[in-house]
């Protein structure tokens, strides 16, 4: 006896993309497992965080600040797992440059119930007077506005051919540098930029 089937072929590409996207679908994943999944998307599969973001249903930024989570401790990855932490706090944890501070942070966040505002505000104050390699460090940046500025010169580069370098204005806003090699070569990113307005 035989009933009706479709069969389905895929590659071992395809095949772990279907099996990803799948895993992402489900409603009992924690931020941690996601963040997990839009990682190999990204790294086993090279496709861009917006790529994955249309295939998961979620914007870029999403995307990025979920994967940006696995820069955590383990430690602090597991209180996200096990749900001591929401994917909010571990976000506010990356405000904290040293991995240190930010299993310590988790750890007291944890056992306290701070909420997500107040582990931001620990993870900036931690942040001040601390030694820094650099002898001109740049302002923590919010992960939200971090990913804005990333999406900023990711789409920039795409529309120009040429990388570009955007950083936040004092004020308000984003500053973009530009840098061409010659007359011609930044002449052509113009008639890009007006192509693009005409048509866009």
């Amino acid at each position: 006896e035989s009933i009706p089937a479709v069969v389905r072929r895929h590659d071992d590409a395809a095949s772990l993309e279907v099996a990803l996207i799948e895993n992402m679908a489900r409603e009992d994943l924690n931020p941690v497992e996601e963040a997990r999944a839009c990682a190999a998307l990204v790294e086993e599969l090279g496709l861009s965080r917006e790529e994955v973001g249309i295939r998961v249903g979620r914007s870029r930024v999403a995307v990025s600040n979920l994967i940006r989570l696995l820069d955590l401790p383990d430690e602090a990855l597991e209180l996200i797992e096990r749900g001591a932490l929401t994917e909010g706090h571990g976000r506010a944890l990356l405000l904290a440059d040293d991995h240190g501070v930010r299993r310590t942070l988790a750890r007291d966040a944890a056992r306290a119930r701070w909420s997500v505002r107040e582990l931001e505000s620990r993870a900036r104050a931690a942040g001040v007077g601390s030694p820094r390699r650099r002898p001109r460090p740049r302002p923590t940046l919010h992960p939200d506005q971090a990913a804005a500025i990333e999406l900023i010169a990711d789409s920039l580069a795409a529309a120009l051919g040429r990388e570009v370098d955007v950083t936040p204005a004092k004020a308000a806003g984003y500053r973009v540098q530009i840098t061409f090699d010659s007359l011609d070569d930044a002449l052509d990113a113009a008639r890009r930029l007006r192509v693009r307005a005409v048509t866009g």
